[in-house]
């Protein structure tokens, strides 16, 4: 319900970094990230 409202408040929002920058938490279903820096326009 949360990323569908984000989504349409802030349809232009992107990366503030690059996709490698992106530190990821392993999980035993999926795997994840410990940040998500993104540039709300």
């Amino acid at each position: 319900m949360a990323l569908p409202a984000i989504f349409q408040r802030f349809p232009h929002m992107k990366l503030a970094v690059s996709p490698d920058e992106l530190g990821t938490v392993p999980g035993l279903i999926a795997n994840g990230h410990d940040h998500l820096p993104v540039l709300l326009k």
